[in-house]
């Protein structure tokens, strides 16, 4: 591949009871681009580096919608609150 041209750091919030664990330590090659996602505290830091504008948000838009997926999946299977009475309630 010829050198890079376009470069791309991201860091994005991580939330709270998320696992980011399928992200982390990743690290891709294409032949156009390449990147690379670390744990960076509270936030994901993405680093991208493409040899073309397009394959840059190309790129950007599929780690995106990666994590997007991530926390779709996360909040779809976390305990919701129960309904109805608060508990220790007395029954009638």
């Amino acid at each position: 591949m010829t050198s890079r041209k376009y470069t791309a750091t991201m860091l994005v919030p991580k939330k709270i009871g998320t696992s980011y664990s399928r992200l982390l330590g990743q690290s891709r090659r294409h032949e156009r681009s390449s990147l690379r996602i670390r744990d960076a505290g509270p936030m994901l830091e993405v680093k991208i580096e493409t040899s073309d504008i397009t394959a840059l948000r190309a790129s950007m838009n599929t780690v995106m919608r990666d994590i997007q997926v991530i926390e779709g999946a996360a909040a779809a299977t976390a305990p919701r609150p129960t309904r109805g009475r608060a508990s220790g309630a007395a029954a009638q």
